[in-house]
């Protein structure tokens, strides 16, 4: 398999998912796509989720071109503080280390389904000796994913593996 999705689990529960903010913005998804399919950006309210907007980020989708643009939209300060900048507005093609997320987001385009990854290696990130998990979200308008949202946990690596 791709290495891009070895790591991505498609079939999991709130239980599967081992920090806070994930699992709040998991019962806020699922509550919202149980309604009416996709959610979509309309449906979110930051105060819902205020004690984890540091890990939130947001991308644009924008797929007027053969291949998707994912634009950040909404970037964290614990992001910011991982990354050494401000990626906000940036595509993210433009950083370093995220070609295997790209493979992922083109997949969450695709099948409209979340995803989540679990300590996988900060190669994005300044500092390498951090790690994280991941739940990706698709927010959307009639079926079509025009957002992707995610709420990620940073945690040291353990004798440089996570």
């Amino acid at each position: 398999m791709d290495d891009a999705f070895r790591d991505m689990v498609t079939d999991f529960s709130s239980d599967d998912v081992h920090w806070d903010g994930g699992k709040r913005l998991l019962a806020w998804w699922l509550e919202h796509a149980e309604a009416k399919g996709l959610p979509s950006r309309s449906d979110f309210s930051p105060a819902y989720m205020r004690h984890y907007l540091p890990t939130l980020i947001m991308h644009d989708v924008d797929k007027r071109q053969i291949r998707p643009d994912y634009r950040i939209r909404l970037c964290g300060m614990g992001f910011r503080d991982y990354m050494g900048f401000d990626p906000t507005g940036k595509p993210l093609d433009d950083i370093p280390g995220t070609a295997m997320m790209r493979l992922r987001y083109d997949w969450l385009c695709r099948n409209r389904k979340p995803y989540m990854c679990v300590r996988l290696p900060l190669d994005w990130g300044q500092n390498q000796r951090i790690c994280y998990s991941t739940l990706v979200l698709p927010l959307g308008e009639d079926d079509r994913v025009t957002i992707i949202m995610a709420s990620v946990y940073f945690h040291h690596c353990i004798d440089g593996q996570c």
